[in-house]
């Protein structure tokens, strides 16, 4: 079985700006709740999936995601497949070994990961950008200090 390697650190910025870091790493993603603190507690972010699959292959989708099963422990998704089925048969999976999750409940970022090496890059991705933990506007990047997204809340 595989272990799950957890670093939980204090975080009260908002998930969208680890995202904007992230973003242009391959197949990143964010399931994002935040717009819903009220009814959710999760967002989730991930990114360089260590295995794909796509082109309509759900044999293939199920013999990957049947290989790398993990039982629960403790987070609803420590890693795991991330998507998309298409109406014309077609599909993409990332599967993810690494999943930043940000509990706006408790205000933690939790980094899990297969392996310990990945929590330590993420952390060190965050340093260089200038994002660590803690309070509003606080360990932002400095070219994001005192700017405000606009219009769009989804603009980097």
């Amino acid at each position: 079985m595989h272990v799950i390697h957890q670093h939980i650190i204090p975080f009260d910025d908002d998930a969208f700006d680890i995202f904007c870091i992230l973003k242009d790493q391959p197949h990143a993603f964010f399931l994002d709740s935040s717009l819903h603190r009220s009814k959710a507690q999760f967002s989730y972010i991930g990114f360089s999936p260590f295995a794909t699959v796509k082109d309509g292959d759900l044999a293939g989708l199920k013999r990957v995601f049947d290989k790398y099963r993990v039982k629960p422990q403790g987070l609803a998704f420590p890693a795991g497949a991330v998507g998309y089925l298409g109406y014309d048969g077609s599909l993409f999976f990332g599967f993810y070994d690494t999943i930043l999750a940000v509990d706006h409940r408790k205000h933690q970022l939790i980094i899990s990961s297969f392996a310990k090496s990945r929590v330590n890059d993420v952390l060190r991705i965050f340093r260089a950008s200038g994002l660590s933990s803690g309070g509003r506007g606080r360990g932002l990047p400095s070219e994001h200090a005192g700017e405000t997204r606009g219009q769009d809340p989804m603009i980097c």
